[in-house]
């Protein structure tokens, strides 16, 4: 079995920043009336991608992380 990495070094990591930022951007030319519900729904998931995988890490148990 492989050893568990720091979050940090992981890819999927590594490539949910630049992803995040690039949903903000995206999201901002969308139409006003897709800011009401759309927008708001994308960019808290992109979002969400980094800190749960941040978040998981640092969980206690092996099976958690």
């Amino acid at each position: 079995m492989e050893k568990i990495r720091r979050v940090e070094e992981l890819d999927v990591f590594k490539k949910s920043h630049p992803f995040t930022l690039r949903i903000y951007q995206t999201t901002k030319r969308f139409l006003s009336v897709e800011r009401i519900g759309l927008v708001p729904q994308m960019t808290c998931a992109a979002a969400s991608l980094g800190t749960n995988l941040m978040e998981g890490s640092h969980r206690l148990k092996r099976t958690e992380y």
